[in-house]
């Protein structure tokens, strides 16, 4: 009886000791050091710099969601994440204008905009040369949120965040509802729904879509003003997962490609972010005459799901339950 009494003690500070490692950032190599794969290590925040004009953004670049490994079983495997550290940092314009062409952004493999979670989101593509449709070719390893990291180990979404989402409560109201983040253009992005809480679909959709009421080729619109008065503003439109099943399901459909930014409709502050040397002017503003830029908070509470979102909750329910039975025997 005494060693099954010393049994149960060790299990118990075995469980204390999993639940801790879990929390802490993963494994550092020579050059990164891997997120938690519970979605522990996310932050994120914004200042206005140089006279409000310009929005400073930094994040760690880490989900705030469980984010395990979905590729093939040669590359990782599922109890793992590719996700690594990525201290993201972009000066944006807080004034957004309109510029004189947009730029295409639909063949970018790299970050095109930045959410509330610190999350980037990239195009619809998912290879920069083939400019191939991320959804067809990598929705397979896309995990519950709808993210994975690339190669780099930089985590992103090329589609809706479902679970940012439900966690501003958009996805149960079906509502327009808040600012989810922000493209490099300084435009504020939206979630799928729209004004009356219409999925958002694009205007050459004219089967689908509310024509009062949709995006563009750019994936936004200016058919009505939002937050403090943006005359423009992006959604990330597609099918919400049920935020439970991994990988991601349902993937959005194609019909909603390019899913988030088709191309920008502003001016950027620093070009070499999308890695070009073009240079565009502004030619109007994209703010009405009563605006005035806010600061908004990050999201970055662990998200987790009905299901849980982390292996380590349901391993951890299991051995408290065993070593509640155990004592219920010993007693």
């Amino acid at each position: 009886m005494a060693f099954f009494k010393e049994f149960v003690v060790t299990l118990i500070v075995f469980v204390f000791m999993f639940n801790e490692i879990k929390s802490q950032p993963g494994p550092t190599s020579s050059s990164k050091t891997y997120c938690d794969i519970n979605g522990g290590n996310a932050t994120y925040s914004e200042t206005l710099l140089s006279s409000n004009t310009l929005r400073n953004i930094s994040a760690s670049g880490c989900p705030n969601h469980y984010n395990p490994c979905l590729k093939p079983s040669d590359v990782c495997s599922s109890d793992t994440t590719e996700a690594t550290f990525q201290n993201h940092k972009y000066q944006i314009k807080a004034y957004p204008c309109f510029a004189n062409a947009t730029y295409n952004t639909t063949c970018i493999e790299g970050a095109i905009g930045i959410l509330r979670n610190g999350v980037v989101i990239y195009s619809q593509s998912g290879n920069a040369q083939s400019c191939s449709d991320a959804v067809d070719s990598e929705g397979d390893t896309f995990d519950r949120c709808g993210g994975h990291a690339d190669n780099s180990g930089i985590y992103h979404y090329h589609i809706p965040p479902t679970c940012l989402l439900k966690q501003l409560n958009i996805v149960e109201t079906q509502s327009h509802g808040d600012i989810i983040g922000w493209a490099l253009d300084g435009f504020p992005i939206y979630g799928p729904y729209g004004q009356s809480s219409n999925m958002m679909f694009k205007c050459s959709d004219t089967t689908r879509a509310n024509q009062n009421d949709c995006v563009d080729s750019c994936g936004g619109h200016s058919q009505h003003v939002v937050g403090n008065g943006y005359l423009y503003h992006y959604h990330m439109i597609g099918n919400v997962s049920d935020g439970v099943t991994d990988p991601v399901d349902p993937l959005p459909s194609s019909y909603f490609n390019p899913y988030s930014i088709g191309c920008f409709k502003g001016v950027l502050t620093d070009y070499s972010y999308v890695d070009t040397t073009n240079i565009y002017q502004c030619t109007s503003n994209g703010y009405n005459s009563t605006f005035s830029p806010e600061i908004l908070s990050g999201v970055t509470t662990v998200y987790s799901s009905t299901d849980s979102s982390s292996n380590t909750n349901t391993f951890s329910f299991v051995i408290i339950c065993v070593i509640f039975f155990a004592f219920m025997c010993i007693n």
